[in-house]
């Protein structure tokens, strides 16, 4: 039996000694849904609003970021045990949820907010940073209130309702975007890790470089070399650092080929706030008009 499979196995044992496992639902009170991560615990609270009898919670930490290498914990496996609905980004992002994980809870059901999107893939797999388009970001909300109003048919004109006005301020901030970007001469951006992607795609900029091609791993001096010549020679606009992440790499990169570096937030953390998203996407358009008001042509 390998580690994760161990792991696993003691989380499951654990999760029978908890209390209410044998709860049906009948027996419970209100809708409990659960979300994995801290972008799609954003667009539920907004989906679900004030809604009486429905509990949104996220299970990984909000301060946490992309869980690349997370593990499932004791209190993971309570919330999981606990909830009615799991919200997830899908797309890869959570590995960490295994099959046997949520087979111990029987009567959840499972919202895939990436259900029919078009993913990217490189070398590394399938990209799972889709929220962070804001035309993912409308499908994947979309997605919730949908699964949801089937879920819970007594609230459905409710999702459905708080669903089209978040997706209307999205739709707004996404305009915003494109208006900003529509006569830059200039769109090359050079980005911390692939988590601009699809951001990227759907704004019509290039990516001429990463840094960090594997999230936590920095690349050597040689790599360092290699990568700051490519930015002297692409003239990118700006190096886009995270702030899951520290600076340093990237003001290196910047000392070495005289391009700024400034911050653009995939916002995979943050307030626990309904706003949190629409505010950290609006802090975006603003560095990027900055960059492109300062960036060569």
């Amino acid at each position: 039996m390998n580690r994760a499979s161990r792991v696993l196995t003691i989380l499951l044992g654990l999760a029978l000694l908890l209390p209410g496992c044998g709860t049906k639902p009948s027996e419970k009170k209100g809708l409990r849904v659960l979300c994995t991560v801290f972008p799609m615990y954003v667009f539920t609270r907004n989906i679900v609003g004030d809604i009486p009898g429905v509990a949104v919670e996220l299970m990984l930490p909000a301060s946490l970021g992309c869980p690349h290498d997370y593990s499932l914990t004791p209190g993971d496996m309570e919330k999981i045990m606990g909830a009615d609905v799991l919200v997830v980004n899908g797309m890869g992002l959570e590995e960490f949820l295994a099959k046997p994980a949520l087979g111990a809870n029987p009567r959840l059901k499972v919202i895939d907010a990436s259900y029919g999107l078009e993913p990217i893939t490189d070398s590394h797999g399938t990209n799972p940073h889709t929220w962070v388009s804001l035309t993912d970001a409308f499908s994947q909300m979309r997605n919730i209130a949908f699964g949801l109003a089937d879920l819970d048919p007594k609230n459905a004109a409710q999702y459905k309702k708080n669903g089209a006005s978040y997706a209307a301020d999205l739709m707004v901030l996404r305009t915003d975007f494109l208006l900003a970007l529509k006569d830059a001469p200039n769109k090359r951006i050079v980005t911390f890790h692939d988590a601009f992607t699809y951001f990227a795609r759907d704004l019509g900029l290039e990516v001429v470089a990463v840094i960090e091609e594997t999230p936590g791993q920095e690349p050597s001096a040689g790599d360092l070399a290699k990568l700051a010549n490519k930015i002297k020679e692409a003239k990118p606009i700006g190096i886009f650092a995270e702030p899951q992440y520290p600076e340093k790499v990237a003001d290196v990169l910047s000392s070495e080929s005289g391009v700024p570096v400034y911050i653009l937030d995939p916002v995979s953390s943050g307030e626990m706030t309904p706003t949190a998203y629409m505010d950290g996407m609006r802090k975006n358009l603003e560095t990027l008009k900055k960059a492109l008001t300062a960036g060569g042509k």
